[in-house]
């Protein structure tokens, strides 16, 4: 009997542990008269201070301690116009966030460092990735494979095809065309985006290059071909592709992860699109970026307008002029020098955090 109440009790308190960790909150307090608003979400930990009429805001990707009002103490320096804040936060590495009293700037645009800009080489790998980030560089013919401090090279094909506007992601699977006649395609590459190597989904179909990813359902994506009307389902796992709507078989596609009927006008006029992407928790726009949790906070991360490549968390893939940098918690960085750049930028770099 003593055995069967101390299982209750250990049920009892895994329940209770696991509820109080995935709950969410919301509390206000000062620290050294400084007002805070801290926020717990099972993904992050949100904080907004309150300084000489300044909001500054910090979001940290980690499960929520036992206790809360973990923001312990705040520092704050001044630069120029400039004040910067850093809260100091239990078990959490922390950054300077600034303001010019009508901004929010990031640290590195108030105390630039110097990154390098000249480059001998058409591609220069400046090695400022960690071993988690995976970043895939279209060269033509294959990609440049870069992870951590390593680079490679990963050629599939035999000549160069300058128009790959057909590859999609899903996490760390890429999923393409095999690139070998100049209007038609049967087969399809799957590539693992952490190991570099790839596998051929082989079909019976000839699909146009005049096709469009339209979207993905679980371990499927979908490809419209605009010239024959067909719907393809295209499953990476199960290295399968089948056709699953013409205007023979009618047509479908997915509202909220369901599969339901459409129309042929909804793909050719409506151009509908239906992606189950990873969730974003920033937006950027130009030179600015803001936590979607707060929209109205809007904090500047580098001088010029970028082109945006990807986020992931705080991450912000950027690039500018023939250059890809990272913008993390303040810090800018470069990732890599790429002259192609110049001519094509679109669909050349993707990305995947582990």
């Amino acid at each position: 009997m003593k055995k069967v109440y101390f299982i209750i009790l250990c049920l009892l308190y895994l329940m209770v542990t696991i509820k109080f960790f995935s709950a969410s909150y919301t509390i206000k307090y000062d620290v050294k008269d400084i007002k805070v608003l801290e926020k717990s979400n099972k993904n992050y930990m949100y904080y907004e201070i309150e300084y000489e009429g300044n909001t500054f805001n910090y979001m940290f990707y980690q499960n929520r301690n036992f206790f809360k009002k973990n923001l312990e103490d705040i520092k704050v320096k001044e630069i120029g116009n400039n004040i910067c804040i850093k809260p100091i936060i239990k078990k959490t590495k922390t950054y300077y966030l600034c303001s010019d009293g009508e901004n929010l700037i990031s640290y590195n645009l108030v105390n630039q460092k110097e990154i390098k800009d000249t480059f001998e080489d058409d591609f220069y790998f400046a090695k400022n990735l960690n071993e988690e980030e995976y970043i895939l560089v279209w060269k033509y013919d294959g990609f440049y494979y870069l992870n951590g401090k390593n680079k490679s090279s990963i050629n599939i094909f035999n000549k160069d095809r300058y128009s790959n506007d057909l590859m999609f992601q899903i996490e760390k699977y890429l999923i393409f065309p095999k690139y070998e006649e100049d209007y038609l395609f049967s087969n399809f590459i799957v590539l693992d985006m952490t190991t570099g190597k790839y596998e051929e989904i082989k079909t019976q179909y000839n699909i146009n290059y005049t096709s469009r990813v339209v979207g993905n359902n679980k371990s499927s994506i979908y490809i419209f071909d605009e010239k024959d009307a067909s719907l393809y389902e295209i499953n990476y796992k199960k290295k399968k592709c089948k056709l699953v709507s013409n205007e023979m078989k009618g047509y479908i596609k997915y509202k909220d992860g369901k599969k339901v009927n459409a129309s042929l006008s909804e793909y050719t006029k409506d151009k509908i699109t239906y992606f189950d992407l990873p969730k974003k928790y920033i937006d950027v726009s130009n030179n600015y970026f803001n936590y979607k949790i707060n929209k109205d906070l809007k904090i500047k991360f580098y001088d010029n307008n970028i082109k945006l490549v990807d986020t992931y968390k705080n991450n912000i893939y950027f690039i500018e002029n023939d250059n890809l940098y990272k913008e993390s918690d303040s810090e800018v960085k470069l990732i890599l020098h790429y002259f192609e750049f110049n001519f094509k930028s679109d669909d050349v770099v993707f990305i995947y955090n582990k």
